[in-house]
């Protein structure tokens, strides 16, 4: 019997394949509908000159025939050019390393893409422009996109001195202030404060005491020996500084060779400012902040003769290192002043302050020894060496476009 309700005869037969498929509800195999053919764009336009710079990059590579470079050049140019406008063009890209003689002109003239008229090149009308074309552009593709990414970055880093230059201004507005607290910092009873940008000391106790957080709220950077409790204690809440910089370390230990070492706040004062003075004195605090400022360290005395490093962020957004200050003002020609040694502020009786280096010009900052030196030119002409790790206060002034300030002494 047939599986359907067709006449046995009727001219339909259903193979075995097909019925099932039309049992189970699956779709018969379609026939690939023939694509239509896509119209090819229109050949490019003629090359520009950026696009043969890019493709050529000052050299003439050993797969660019002498010929395609020519007929590059004459449609970038889009009119006729005389041989020796052509040599002098080659020349400029390098070409100069291979000969280009009258020899050249002779075989170019067999060409049947480039016409040879006495002294004058031009393209054929039956010339093959379209593969040319595509050669060129294909090579200078990734000229054409390191030139963008190198004027992307130019722009960028253009905007990017505007906005470091208005942070480092903005930096130096900073009011900042170093305070001492006796006898403990979450219980004084007195408190001595250095103002950074008018140069003032004044001390806090008695009567006075109440006064501080007035005072201290002026402003914007505070720091000292766990000033949070200070503030804290006088009731001012240390979120509202742009910086609260404690310059105890909160960690009690150092990792040296292995080893860990006890940090000890005299070592420290002993480490950085190489005397052994008052460690909690208000003169000292400042040494170090300034010293901290300046290298973003301060010192850890281990042993008689040495000190390791101990890394702390002192700096606001817009500060700047010693470091970059001094290659900045060496690009710049700035005038700098420089002191080193002992700092002002701990000189006593007994330990005796150095002398600054004045008005001096940067030469040079080079390594020598595993210590980096800042070679300097002094008013009369000396060349002096300065050891980066002794600087202990910077002024750079005198500059239009760079100036940068770290006050070497203060006043009264």
């Amino acid at each position: 019997a047939h599986p359907t309700n067709l006449p046995p005869n009727s001219g339909f037969h259903l193979s075995l394949l097909d019925l099932m498929m039309f049992t189970l509800g699956i779709r018969g195999r379609r026939h690939p509908t023939p694509k239509t053919s896509e119209p090819q764009p229109p050949p490019a336009g003629p090359l520009t000159r950026e696009e043969v710079d890019a493709a050529y990059d000052e050299r003439i590579s050993y797969g660019d025939t002498k010929a395609r470079f020519i007929a590059a050049i004459l449609d970038a140019e889009g009119a006729p050019m005389t041989f020796a406008a052509i040599v002098d063009r080659y020349e400029t890209y390098g070409g100069a390393r291979t000969r280009f003689t009258e020899a050249d002109k002779k075989l170019l003239a067999k060409r049947s893409d480039i016409v040879v008229d006495g002294d004058v090149l031009r393209l054929s009308d039956d010339a093959d422009l379209h593969s040319m074309r595509d050669a060129i552009r294909k090579r200078a593709r990734s000229g054409l996109d390191r030139k963008r990414r190198t004027a992307e970055h130019v722009v960028w880093r253009e905007h990017a001195n505007v906005r470091e230059r208005k942070q480092r201004e903005d930096a130096l507005r900073l009011r900042r202030a170093v305070v001492a607290a006796f006898p403990h910092p979450e219980a004084p009873t007195r408190i001595d404060a250095f103002d950074f940008t008018s140069g003032e000391r004044i001390t806090f106790e008695g009567d006075s005491l109440g006064t501080f957080a007035g005072w201290i709220s002026l402003f914007d950077v505070v720091i000292g020996i766990r000033p949070h409790l200070t503030l804290g204690s006088c009731g001012v809440d240390f979120h509202r500084f742009q910086q609260v910089l404690d310059l105890l370390p909160a960690k009690k230990t150092h990792t040296v060779d292995g080893h860990q070492i006890q940090i000890a706040w005299n070592a420290i004062v002993e480490g950085t400012l190489g005397v052994s003075v008052e460690p909690n004195a208000i003169g000292t605090l400042v040494a170090l902040y300034r010293y901290a400022w300046l290298h973003r360290v301060l010192w850890l005395m281990v042993g008689a003769n040495g000190a390791v490093r101990i890394p702390i962020e002192a700096g606001v957004p817009g500060d700047v290192t010693g470091y970059q200050a001094l290659h900045s003002a060496q690009e710049a020609g700035a005038v700098v002043a420089m002191w080193v040694g002992i700092p002002p502020e701990v000189a006593t009786d007994v330990v005796r302050a150095l002398q600054p280096v004045v008005r001096a010009r940067v030469l040079e900052i080079r390594m020598e020894a595993g210590r980096t030196q800042i070679i300097v030119e002094d008013e009369r002409g000396r060349t002096r060496h300065v050891d980066l790790d002794e600087l202990n206060g910077l002024d750079i002034t005198g500059c239009e476009d760079f100036a940068w300030r770290l006050p070497v002494t203060w006043r009264g």
